[in-house]
């Protein structure tokens, strides 16, 4: 069976329903859901006690509660401490590999890898929910050692980006130091074996110019894991229309974050500020208690907890960047990449993963069919992932 029949059978694909009354219980339950962007594996890494299969009051993604989202496919990101080493955060990614992999081997398991673009079809067809791992920062693919990417591959990545947050020796960051003006020649390397191998390149988080020479590069589509429109909030994070335009040109998918300071310029700004007066704070410990490390973080852990907690953007800011996109690129190329256990403040209005249906209510208030819907929450998503593997055995990987 084809992998489009598949989704024409279990209604990934297909024609616009006559009604998008239906309830939101049922819909999520019917549509196949995919986050790309949910940092669970990072965040619970070091609680060995952590059962993702219990529900747990304080946590954002659990078991039950994607189960209640009807969340079918989550990219788990591993996204290594950036005070790690670059053979560190290779040590790192190996340990949380495992640990998902002890996730998905659990007799207790409703998870299991997604490896091709048809697993999560014949998964959820089983009852089965699918994970697919990310590299959030591909710097773990140390300096000429392209065979770990292979490596990394047989483990189950399928997506990665090259650097995010500060430059490493693959590529330039959005909010890091511009040393390639781009993407190195290792990083092109990584790229192109991506393509030969079928890993999907995740554009989000790199600089103007390594974005530019990720989308000249590639052969394959690329996808934007955790992104919003730089029209709307000029954050460097966001994608100019340009850019949003040339990665839906390409047949790639943006898939949206939820993240506050992505959707709204006002709390960045805030956020900013908040951050140059914690550092002012702890320069002045170190000069105070004389270089006292452990000194000065005990005091600086009572100075943040004694902050006023930032006023976040509500939900419906998310949406006005939804919009944008979806008018400049249309409904064929969006899709979800929420933020999720990522460590950052997501929008208000949202309590955890089962806050999606909130989104969906919206949306068919809004005019949004089931069908488009179906495109937003893993149609797109999925159709990308089968144009990478398509492109993989055209370059004879197989």
């Amino acid at each position: 069976m084809s992998f489009i029949s598949c989704l024409f059978i279990l209604g990934i694909l297909g024609a616009p329903q006559e009604s998008p009354e239906l309830q939101v219980d049922p819909l999520h339950q019917k549509l196949l859901i995919v986050d790309s962007q949910l940092g669970t594996a990072n965040l619970k890494f070091a609680d060995s006690s952590w059962d993702i299969y219990e529900r747990h009051p304080e946590s954002t993604v659990d078991g039950p509660k994607l189960k209640e989202a009807g969340v079918n496919l989550i990219f788990l990101t591993i996204d290594p401490p950036k005070s790690l080493s670059d053979p560190q955060s290779l040590d790192y990614s190996l340990k949380i590999f495992d640990r998902v992999a002890l996730w998905c081997e659990s007799p207790r398991s409703s998870f299991s890898f997604a490896k091709s673009s048809i697993d999560p079809i014949t998964q959820l067809s089983r009852g089965q929910n699918s994970v697919l791992l990310s590299l959030n920062d591909a710097r773990c693919i140390l300096p000429n050692r392209i065979e770990l990417l292979r490596t990394f591959y047989r483990l189950g990545l399928r997506s990665l980006r090259l650097s995010s947050g500060q430059t490493n020796h693959l590529a330039d960051a959005s909010e890091g130091k511009s040393i390639y003006d781009g993407v190195s020649s290792f990083g092109r390397q990584v790229i192109e074996e991506s393509n030969r191998i079928g890993v999907m390149l995740d554009i989000s988080g790199l600089a103007k110019e390594a974005i530019e020479d990720a989308l000249r590069y590639s052969k394959s589509p690329v996808l934007a894991s955790s992104s919003l429109a730089f029209q709307v909030n000029p954050h460097p994070r966001n994608l100019s229309d340009g850019t949003l335009l040339e990665i839906a040109r390409k047949g790639g998918v943006i898939q949206l974050s939820f993240s506050a300071r992505l959707v709204s310029e006002s709390y960045q700004k805030k956020l900013v500020g908040q951050k140059k007066q914690l550092q002012k704070e702890k320069e002045r410990l170190e000069v105070e208690l004389a270089g006292n490390s452990k000194a000065v973080e005990r005091e600086m852990k009572k100075i943040k907890e004694s902050l006023t907690p930032l006023s976040k953007p509500h939900l419906e800011e998310w949406f006005a960047h939804l919009d944008h996109i979806v008018r400049l690129v249309g409904v064929d190329a969006v899709g979800l990449g929420s933020g999720f256990d990522s460590g950052e403040d997501l929008v208000s209005g949202l309590k955890d993963i089962t806050s999606l249906k909130l989104v969906t209510r919206e949306l068919l208030r809004r005019g949004w069919t089931e069908d488009s819907l179906r495109k937003f929450y893993g149609g797109n998503m999925l159709r990308v992932w089968r144009q990478v593997e398509m492109v993989s055995e055209t370059l004879g990987s197989k």
